[in-house]
């Protein structure tokens, strides 16, 4: 039997289909309640919609409780960290300005920008906010050359900033690493 997994979904816009389709492609099956693993996707800003927040940090406690895997990508990498007492930068450009962490329209809806990491992939940015740090309990798998942290797992959660989900990333290094990453962590 395929291992499920489930998107926390609610009345706010986002589209699933494309996280769906990704993790479906990579033999999992979607459930729409407890699965055996928890994706949190990416999306709107931290605060912004306070509703999804809220749902998705109780979503994340219930699975950290039960002990059950979690994949968190972009939005839900900084949710993670964030509830694990990790410091977000807000905007990273008011911070550090080496490395273009934002799509080329500046705007999370255009087309991405692309960005070397330090095991050497190229992966696709539609994002701003991130982290330098993680908590004690979490390891950084990966960053970029002004240390923003592209990839960290806890043990419990594995979590990258980047999009694999995206069409644009089939076929690359970064890609592989991915799926081999996360069948070894759905593993454990």
């Amino acid at each position: 039997m395929k291992p499920t997994f489930y998107i926390p979904k609610g009345n706010w816009p986002l589209t699933f289909d494309v996280y769906s389709s990704f993790f479906e492609k990579l033999g999992y099956t979607q459930s729409d309640k407890e699965a055996d693993f928890l994706v949190l996707p990416g999306g709107s800003d931290l605060g912004v919609r306070p509703n999804r927040d809220a749902f998705e940090k109780e979503t994340y406690a219930s699975y950290i409780m039960k002990g059950k895997p979690i994949v968190a990508i972009c939005r839900g990498m900084q949710l993670a960290i964030s509830e694990d007492g990790g410091h977000l930068i807000p905007h990273i450009p008011d911070e550090y300005n080496e490395v273009k962490h934002t799509t080329i329209s500046g705007h999370w809806k255009g087309q991405s920008t692309w960005h070397t990491t330090h095991l050497g992939f190229s992966t696709n940015s539609r994002h701003h906010q991130g982290f330098s740090s993680v908590p004690c309990d979490w390891e950084i798998l990966d960053y970029t050359s002004d240390g923003i942290i592209e990839a960290a797992t806890d043990g419990r959660t594995f979590a990258v900033q980047w999009h694999p989900e995206r069409e644009e990333m089939w076929k690359t290094n970064a890609l592989d690493w991915y799926i081999e990453s996360l069948k070894k962590h759905l593993n454990n």
